[in-house]
């Protein structure tokens, strides 16, 4: 699965233990940020997360904040297994390769 929606189809049905984020593109004005939602979880008709930290230069959100995003909006995406596996994960991967 390397698909945002194969990671929709597996959030509609979770396995207990696993961790499902989303990497979204926020805007203010001229700002543009991409953040860590963290849970995500299926609200139909669409995904709704938690934003994991507090954005840099965004601010009309806040950690903490619930965002439900369009799929337009969705940058990333990641499943990390009960077992510490993961899938997914491109834009952390590129920006890791990078670093190397």
């Amino acid at each position: 699965m390397a698909t945002l929606r194969g990671f929709i189809e597996e959030v509609q049905s979770p396995v207990e233990g696993a961790r499902y984020l989303v990497k979204v593109e926020l805007k203010e004005g001229k700002d543009v940020e991409h953040v860590w939602l963290e849970p995500v979880k299926w609200i139909n008709p669409g995904l709704a997360g938690i934003l994991a930290s507090e954005p840099a230069f965004i601010k009309g959100c806040k950690a903490g904040d619930l965002i439900k995003p369009l799929p337009d909006q969705i940058s990333d995406w990641v499943i990390i297994a009960p077992d510490g596996s993961k899938r997914g994960g491109f834009t952390v991967d590129t920006i890791d390769k990078r670093r190397k």
